[in-house]
C-alpha cells in the first residue's frame, strides 16, 4: 500500500535514503500507452518500495526545483549552478521511442544520485519528498527482474542521442502508398511567401525533387527546406513550403531537425489490441488555468475515483493533488472515493451541458493537504 512520508523533524525514518531507476515498463492508461521508469526507493528505516514515474514527472520536478532554488539553478549566475542537469528531450522517429526511453535510464540514475549529493535543503525539500513518495497510482503489481536493474549508471552527464542516417539513401523509385487516413485536407494555400533562407524549428531538406501526385501534396526541388508540421505515418509527413501546407513522402527528404517525440507518446505494438478511438474531454481547473484532459468514454460515463485520479495526475504530471468539483452552492467538494465520483456527475455544475467531446462536469485540482479552499472540513 502507498506510504506517506512524514514531515522532516530530525532524522525522519520514512525519508528516502536512496533512490535509483531500475526498470522501464510499458503502461496502459485509459486513453494512451506509454513508458514509465521504475524507481527503487529505500527509506532511512530500511523500508523499500517501488514507484513509477514518466519522464514528464522528472521534468516537472526539475522545473520546480529551478524555480525554487534560482541560485543553485544558475539562474542568477551560471557559475553558481549546483543542480544537476536533467537529460534533455531527445528527438527521433516513432520507431526510436523505446531506444529513447532506454537511453535516458542511466542518465536519470546519475541525475538522482547527484540530487542526493546536494545540501539537505534541496534533497530534503518537499518537492523531492513528494516526487519520491508513494501515491495511489503507484499501487501497481510489480516484481523486479531476477537479474536486477536493467540500467547501469551513465558515465557522463546528460548527453544527447543522434538519429542520423548511416549512409546516403538511394533515390526512391516511386512515392510510398498514401495512408488510408490522415489529417484533414489542407486549406487552399495563401499567397506564396518569399522563400526563407533560414527556416527555424523542425525541418527537412529535399534530397530529390518531388512532383505532387494530388492537390494536397507539396511540390519541391532538390535543396528545398520544408518546415515540418506533423508525422502522418512512417512514410508520410505534413509540412509547409512557400506558404503552402501539404503532404510529402519522407523518403525524398533528409530530416535536419525532427519533430519532438519521447517515450511518453503513444507507441504501437503489434501484440497489443488497438484502443477504442472514442475519447471524452474533461476541463480541469489547475493552477489558475484551464486544461483539457482526455479520458476514456467509459470513464466519462461512469467515473471511478482510482481511474479518474490516475488519468488526471498522469496528464498533469502532478501526483500530489486532490480532485474536487464545485457543487450547486458554489462550494468545492473533495472527490475521495467512488461515491464522490458518482456525485460529481449529478452535483458538479459547469453552467452548461455536454457539447462535442466535452463532458458536462469539470474538475478543480488543488494541492494535497491544502484545506483552505473548503468552507467545511472535507472529511466531515
Amino acid at each position: 500500500m502507498p506510504q506517506t512520508l512524514r514531515k522532516e523533524g530530525g532524522e525522519d525514518p520514512m525519508y528516502p535514503r536512496t533512490a535509483t531507476v531500475v526498470d522501464l515498463v510499458k503502461h496502459r492508461g485509459t486513453v494512451t500507452k506509454y513508458y514509465m521508469y521504475v524507481l527503487h526507493v529505500t527509506t532511512v528505516d530500511g523500508t523499500e518500495y517501488f514507484i513509477f514515474r514518466r519522464y514528464s514527472a522528472f521534468n516537472t520536478l526539475q522545473e520546480n526545483l529551478e524555480d525554487k532554488f534560482p541560485i543553485e539553478a544558475g539562474s542568477i549566475n551560471m557559475h553558481d549552478r549546483t543542480l544537476p542537469y536533467l537529460p534533455p528531450k531527445i528527438y527521433g522517429g516513432r520507431s526510436s521511442v523505446r531506444s529513447v526511453a532506454e537511453e535516458r535510464g542511466p542518465q536519470l540514475i546519475t541525475y538522482i544520485k547527484e540530487l542526493f549529493q546536494l545540501p539537505k535543503k534541496i534533497h530534503h525539500d518537499d518537492l523531492v519528498r513528494a516526487f519520491l513518495r508513494q501515491h495511489i497510482h503507484d499501487d501497481i503489481p510489480y516484481q523486479l527482474p531476477a537479474s536486477g536493474s536493467i540500467f547501469q549508471e551513465s558515465d557522463s552527464r546528460s548527453k544527447s542521442v543522434s538519429f542520423e542516417r548511416a549512409a546516403k539513401k538511394p533515390k526512391p523509385s516511386m512515392p510510398p502508398t498514401r495512408p488510408s487516413a490522415g489529417p484533414p485536407r489542407p486549406a487552399a494555400p495563401t499567397k506564396a511567401a518569399a522563400k526563407s533562407t533560414s527556416v527555424k524549428g523542425p525541418r527537412a531538406e529535399a534530397e530529390y525533387p518531388y512532383v505532387a501526385q494530388a492537390d494536397d501534396e507539396l511540390n519541391f526541388k532538390k535543396g528545398a527546406v520544408i518546415s515540418l508540421l506533423q508525422r502522418i505515418d512512417e512514410n508520410w509527413m505534413q509540412g509547409k513550403l512557400a506558404g503552402k501546407i501539404g503532404l510529402f513522402p519522407v523518403s525524398y527528404v533528409k530530416v535536419i531537425e525532427p519533430l519532438p517525440i519521447d517515450e511518453e507518446d503513444d507507441f504501437d505494438d503489434d501484440d497489443e489490441d488497438d484502443y477504442d478511438s472514442g475519447k471524452a474531454i474533461v476541463v480541469c481547473h489547475y493552477r489558475g488555468k484551464q486544461k483539457d484532459v482526455e479520458i476514456d468514454q467509459d470513464l466519462a460515463a461512469k467515473p471511478t475515483y482510482r481511474d479518474l485520479y490516475r488519468t488526471v495526475s498522469h496528464a498533469l504530471s502532478d501526483y500530489d493533488i486532490v480532485l474536487n468539483y464545485r457543487d450547486r452552492d458554489g462550494d468545492l467538494i473533495m472527490v475521495a472515493d467512488d461515491d464522490d465520483a458518482s456525485l460529481l456527475m449529478t452535483e458538479g455544475t459547469t453552467g452548461g451541458s455536454s457539447h462535442g467531446s466535452y463532458v458536462a462536469w469539470q474538475l478543480h485540482i488543488s494541492a494535497a493537504e491544502d484545506f483552505t479552499i473548503y468552507h467545511v472540513d472535507p472529511y466531515s
